[in-house]
């Protein structure tokens, strides 16, 4: 499967245990075989810690609103990457994050 997984913290950037709990599910995922895209906040330039050839992790910025900015930005990335290469999966840490969120096979158009 292809997951995307959404999340602020990611190491090198962690703020909270909620973090590790996120890091040790896409371990998790990785092992059993998935491809996990991790959609991540960073507040400047990181050095990535994981490497693993069916990890991808992409970097949204995070500012002084922190989750709210963060919720909009990840959000638009999700849907560029689905776009462009389709999630069976998409996963949000946080039920806040998930709220700018707008694709879903569920989801009306017209609405």
């Amino acid at each position: 499967m292809r997951i995307a997984f959404v999340t602020i913290g990611f190491a090198p950037n962690r703020t909270s245990g909620l973090d590790v709990s996120g890091e040790r599910l896409v371990g998790a995922l990785l092992a059993a075989g998935h491809q996990v895209c991790v959609v991540a906040g960073a507040k400047g330039p990181l050095i990535e810690q994981y490497q693993h050839p069916r990890l991808e992790i992409h970097r949204v910025r995070v500012g002084r609103s922190n989750w709210i900015a963060f919720a909009y930005r990840a959000s638009q990335r999700v849907q560029q990457l689905h776009r462009a290469h389709p999630f069976d999966v998409v996963h949000f840490w946080d039920i806040y994050f998930a709220y700018a969120y707008r694709h879903s096979r569920y989801h009306n158009a017209a609405e």
